[in-house]
């Protein structure tokens, strides 16, 4: 499934590469520094909605399938 998932992970983040020269060019059409600014905001906007959705959601519990059991070595 790797190349599947490679795939699948690569268009959402290819994504963000197209859109945003599109988005970036369609706030600056007058090249103004108030084009820029809202770029700005979208773009700080996006990273804050991301900071909080990993606030509520994210967690440092370790996951069970992540704990390594060490075996005990003899002396």
């Amino acid at each position: 499934y790797a190349g599947f998932l490679l795939g699948i992970t690569n268009t959402f983040g290819t994504i963000p590469g197209v859109v945003a020269p599109i988005v970036a060019g369609y706030f600056t059409e007058d090249h103004t520094l108030a084009g820029w600014r809202k770029v700005f905001w979208v773009a700080a906007g996006i990273n804050m909605g991301g900071a909080v959705i990993y606030t509520i959601f994210g967690s440092g519990e370790i996951q069970s399938w992540a704990v390594v059991e060490e075996e005990e070595e003899e002396r």
